[in-house]
């Protein structure tokens, strides 16, 4: 019967489709997982820049030695990783094809091939992935062509050296272009070459053990092969555990995780074997025990790292409540050096600073601009008295805190804002330091650390609070300002050990020229703000402002501070703390509550308008916002309504908030002051798209730099906007930086102003 026939034919697809799924299910959602890691994320495609981009430098500058020693390792070492991946995919589900191969009632015709070609498609598909993603990464160079004019109009009215660096890196950007889509078709070739091979020796593995299946039984699935498997997966995560910064710098983002789905595909493939063998689901066991240790809350091992006094152990019974604002800035104001010498209008100008979040370009921005405001005048230490920080900001205002350890604490004078003042020797080398750290690599630990120690953390049930994956962040940034930053001290200095170290609350005195940190977290369950702060101010029972808990004895060290307030997810996880009353509370990205800072440095200004109206203090209060370009862009993928929707709009009205609430902030200063006390200091993506991870190549780096604010570029009016000719090309720090020069000098601001444009070169840029 012909109905009969068409039934059965469509019985045998759904069965044989059924059994395919079923066998391959395991490395068929690795394969996918590993190809959308090496396709579609920020940071990735910043990597695949990185690698080009670096390899493009040292190319114009012939430094040939340089490319053989660094480059070619690392580009040779992730494509062997990727090769090594995809074999190990091909090899895993071929093992489980050829296992189950009695699983297939008709294996005959289309299914034939789908049995041989499958193991090899999965194999092939992370290779895929990285293809389309350096294709991706090629085609999101921004293609704002304003921008690109901006550059060049200030390129021609800019000194030569500055001239000539822009045309770099517009060269630059233009070759990366081409060696990215050269570099992706070259993985097609490979990704067509390693399915022919694959094919090949898939074919020869099948028939050398279909005539010996005695040979089979003892190569897989059996406790030898899993106790090889595990020991080696236990030994590399050791490794990991012993040198939590140096190898995987070594290895790279790329060659980690590779290893980690080499290491998941075997585990993965010998319990699958040994399943079938014995009739256990011991994969889904697995699984199940994860999932009910992190329900039952065992094995939660991201406690808020403690520390005591001066190496002490950490005493909970020892917390003290923080001190008041009023009377810690009050004693702050009295040690400053130079209130006698106020600004033109006879008030003392004090900064407080917003920084917003974004992972390390965000750090990047706040270290560099706050360090080279500090060069072109040494006295803006002594005027700065906090910093509130969201995310990566948070990170780069405890870098620059660390650095203003050993900025003098006496008067220093300003010189003239223009010409720019060189930095001093002390100085300079600090702003190269910081550039430095801004270039180094905190990707590798946390990859290292979440897929490996972290990882297996899920299947215990208790919690190992060393193999927490936000500990190798902390390291790796503590790591660097021991690497990059104290080689070049004065011995003296590298005595007083590294400042990342030490607790939080010793990171500001108010007789020094640090900074007070308002470091700021979102309570989980309560949707409230936690700030990691040495004072409090403006809490109360019906306010969402509440400080940690936090004392001497009982402390964060800076770096854990700092990385607290930047985990955003999913690698950084969210940390616990537990109460006076002894309640868990668990904090996560401050950018949750306000992304850009605004809300807590708003909350600190009306209580210091409060204590200057109070105490009759002359003092004139400044907001300074370094925030990113704002634009509201559209939906770009409208695939996946159901599931995507939901999350694009929270992500995205995260980002349009932070923009509305610095627009309220203008607006309430000026209207309460009556004048510009709201300073905007906004980064725009020029050349490449600032990422949202922990690592920037040299583009993303050098894009920041140019960004931080030139005095001579500021063409300002009356109240030091950036107008006319000026505000093509110039970036929105120019103006700002040289308000902030003369303000600290107490210079009459309308005739700086007005000698500012004498100065400013007439020439019409190509947009005029």
């Amino acid at each position: 019967m012909p109905n009969t026939k068409s039934l059965t034919i469509t019985l045998d697809w759904l069965r044989n489709a059924v059994a395919i799924a079923r066998i391959l299910a395991l490395p068929f959602a690795i394969s996918i997982f590993a190809g959308a890691v090496l396709a579609f994320p920020p940071q990735t495609l910043e990597h695949y820049r990185l690698l080009i981009w670096n390899l493009l430098f040292d190319l114009s500058g012939n430094n040939y030695r340089q490319i053989l020693l660094s480059h070619a390792p690392v580009v040779v070492s992730s494509c062997l990783a990727v090769i090594a991946m995809a074999s190990g995919l091909v090899l895993s589900a071929k093992l489980l094809t050829m296992e189950r191969k009695t699983s297939f009632p008709h294996a005959s015709g289309f299914w034939k091939v789908v049995y041989h070609w499958a193991p090899v498609g999965l194999g092939v598909l992370p290779i895929l992935g990285l293809a389309y993603g350096l294709w991706r990464t090629a085609g999101q160079t921004v293609k704002n062509e304003s921008l690109l004019h901006d550059i060049y109009a200030l390129s021609m009215r800019t000194a030569s050296n500055e001239r000539g660096s822009i045309g770099q890196l517009l060269d630059w950007k233009n070759s990366l272009n081409f060696y990215l889509n050269c570099t992706a078709a070259a993985m097609l070739i490979l990704a067509f070459g390693f399915a022919l091979l694959a094919r090949r020796n898939s074919d020869r593995l099948e028939s050398s053990t279909s005539a010996t299946s005695g040979r089979l039984n003892a190569l897989i699935g059996s406790g030898k092969a899993i106790i090889c498997a595990v020991a080696a997966t236990a030994a590399l995560t050791t490794l990991l555990l012993v040198s939590r910064v140096q190898i995987p710098h070594q290895l790279g983002p790329i060659v980690l995780f590779a290893l980690f789905i080499i290491c998941l595909t075997a585990l993965s493939t010998q319990f699958g074997i040994l399943s079938h063998r014995i009739n256990l689901p011991i994969n889904g066991i697995l699984v199940f025990l994860a999932i009910v240790f992190s329900l039952a809350n065992w094995n939660d091992n991201h406690e808020l790292r403690r520390i005591g006094l001066d190496g002490a152990k950490a005493d909970p019974a020892k917390i003290s409540p923080l001190p008041p604002l009023k009377p810690a800035f009050l004693e702050w104001y009295a040690h400053r050096p130079d209130t006698k010498e106020t600004s033109a209008d006879g008030r003392f100008p004090v900064y407080i600073v917003a920084a917003q979040g974004g992972g390390i370009y965000a750090a990047t921005h706040t270290l560099m601009f706050l360090m080279r405001m500090q060069a072109a005048c040494e006295r803006f230490s002594q005027h700065l008295f906090a910093i509130s920080g969201v995310s990566g900001g948070s990170v780069g205002a405890a870098l620059y805190s660390a650095f203003a350890r050993d900025f003098e604490s006496k008067k220093v004078e300003c010189r003239p804002a223009l010409p720019e003042p060189l930095p001093s020797k002390q100085m300079g080398n600090a702003v190269t330091a910081a550039f430095r750290l801004g270039s180094e690599d905190y990707l590798s630990p946390l990859v290292a650390g979440t897929l490996f120690p972290d990882f297996a953390q899920r299947f215990l049930p208790y919690p190992i609070p060393s193999w927490s994956r936000e500990r190798p962040l902390e390291l790796a940034f503590e790591t660097s300002w021991d690497e990059v930053v104290a080689t070049g001290m004065d011995p003296e200095v590298r005595a007083k050990g590294n400042p990342l170290r030490d607790g939080f609350m010793s990171s500001w005195t108010a007789d020094g020229s640090r900074p007070a940190l308002l470091l700021n977290t979102t309570e989980t369950g309560s949707g409230r703000r936690r700030v990691i702060a040495p004072f409090t101010f403006g809490e109360g029972k019906d306010n969402d402002l509440h400080f940690l808990p936090i004392s001497r004895e009982f402390d964060v060290p800076l770096s854990a501070a700092a990385i607290a307030s930047a985990r955003f997810p999913w690698l950084t996880p969210a940390a616990w703390f537990k109460e006076d009353a002894g309640d868990v509370k668990r904090i996560v990205d401050g950018g949750y509550f306000d992304n850009s800072g605004i809300a807590t440095a708003m909350d600190l200004i009306v209580e210091l308008e409060k204590i200057t109206a109070d105490e009759h203090l002359p003092i004139e209060l400044h907001l300074i916002v370094l925030t990113s370009e704002f634009f509201f862009s559209d939906d770009a993928f409208a695939g996946l309504n159901e599931l995507i929707a939901p999350v694009m709009a929270l992500l995205n009205a995260r980002h349009t908030r932070g923009s509305s609430t610095v627009d309220l902030a203008e607006q309430r200063l000026s209207t309460v002051a009556g004048g510009k006390y709201l300073h905007r200091v906004e980064l725009r993506d020029v050349v490449t798209p600032l990422p949202l991870g922990w690592r920037l190549s040299r583009a993303s780096t050098f894009q920041i730099f140019l960004q931080l604010g030139i005095a001579r570029h500021c063409y300002p009016d009356d109240n030091f906007h950036q107008d006319g000719p000026g505000r093509t090309g110039g970036s929105s720090a120019d103006c700002v930086k040289l308000l902030i020069h003369h303000q600290l000098r107490g210079d009459d601001l309308k005739k700086a102003a007005a000698e500012a444009r004498e100065r400013f070169p007439r020439e019409k840029s190509p947009n005029d």
